[in-house]
């Protein structure tokens, strides 16, 4: 049996989904999560035979116990499966990226020719990267040209300010797609796991 949380591991997530193999035969499954490693679900079955999947409701802070009982083909009940504790703890505040700044805001690829003298490398810079009730753990930066040309570099965070220097080799884009519309995203995340981005946008020129 697997799930989307790990047991004992603290989690700001309220719902508990858990996923196992379907028993061969059964007629349902009745489920509950409590605050009790022991508790039995009911014999009314919440599941049919052929489900292997629950969610739980948005659960209260504290830790939680999934149990999981099957009416076999004969409409017996087995014994119950204890899985736990989960615990669920008060979301804390989210990350902040006050602002997101690339200079020089149009750049060549890296190359020679007809782009010689153009800059080719943007500065990337987000400031004021903060986490009012704990620590920023990770800056990164992902860019895109279209869906299957696309990258993802680290930052370096010093203070609240995260910086990274973008370029392109030659041959990124086309002459036809020339100047073509970078989109940047920078995600902050914070110690529990929660994030915040700022989006922005760079223009590449190619170099034939």
């Amino acid at each position: 049996m697997s799930g989307s949380h790990e047991v004992g591991i603290d989690s700001a997530n309220p719902v508990i989904e858990m996923r196992w193999t379907p028993v061969a035969g059964a007629q349902g499954y009745s489920v509950s999560w409590t605050g009790a490693s022991g508790s039995l679900p009911d014999t009314t079955a919440d599941l049919p035979g052929d489900a292997s999947t629950a969610a739980s409701p948005p659960l209260d802070p504290g830790r939680w116990w999934f149990h999981l009982r099957t009416q076999g083909p004969g409409g017996d009940w087995t014994s119950t499966v204890h899985v736990g504790p989960f615990p669920i703890v008060t979301a804390g505040a989210a990350p902040e990226i006050r602002a997101l700044r690339v200079s020089p805001t149009e750049i060549a690829e890296v190359g020679t020719g007809s782009c010689a003298g153009w800059p080719a490398a943007a500065q990337v810079s987000a400031t004021g990267v903060s986490d009012p009730d704990g620590s920023v753990v990770e800056v990164r930066l992902a860019w895109a040209i279209d869906d299957t040309r696309t990258g993802d570099v680290p930052m370096s965070l010093t203070g609240q300010a995260a910086t990274t220097s973008l370029s392109f080799p030659a041959n990124s884009i086309t002459p036809e797609e020339s100047p073509a519309t970078i989109s940047i995203t920078v995600t902050a995340v914070d110690d529990d796991g929660l994030r915040a981005t700022r989006t922005t946008t760079l223009r590449l020129v190619d170099c034939p």
